[in-house]
């Protein structure tokens, strides 16, 4: 039976959903200190919050009336608009053991400089299926 709810991928994308890491080298998950699943919380492509950062970034682009645009800056708009969809996370530490709070500016930096962590939120939070959990299944 066709439900509609079931495709309201708005409300689970503003909701969030948590990625757990993985480690590159052997897939295993990450894991902090103590031996917990390292985590990110992050809201989906459909969330408001997604979709105005994007938006910011085009209203931009138009009020400079120019379709030029370098790879660097798309980058940069990249990334902010992956980091104001990152609103919690787990099991990142500092040099001498302190959480480190998660933070627009602390999740850009993270993506920055760790692009395989980039590339695991990206694609989680550009896969719906992540912000529907199983109510699709049936």
């Amino acid at each position: 039976m066709f439900n509609l709810p079931d495709f309201d991928t708005v409300s689970a994308s503003d909701a969030g959903a948590t990625l757990t890491l993985v480690r590159e080298d052997n897939g295993a998950i990450a894991r902090d200190k103590d031996g917990n699943p390292i985590t990110l919380t992050v809201l989906g492509s459909d969330s408001a919050q997604y979709r105005k950062a994007q938006q910011k970034n085009l209203n931009r682009r138009l009020a400079k009336r120019t379709v030029k645009v370098t790879a660097e800056e798309l980058e940069a708009e990249a990334l902010d608009i992956l980091a104001s969809a990152t609103v919690a996370w787990s099991g990142f530490f500092d040099g001498i053991g302190d959480p480190i709070p998660c933070t627009p500016g602390n999740a850009l930096d993270l993506y920055k400089s760790y692009p395989s962590i980039r590339e695991q939120a990206d694609r989680f939070v550009s896969d719906r299926a992540n912000f529907l959990g199983s109510r699709l299944a049936a």
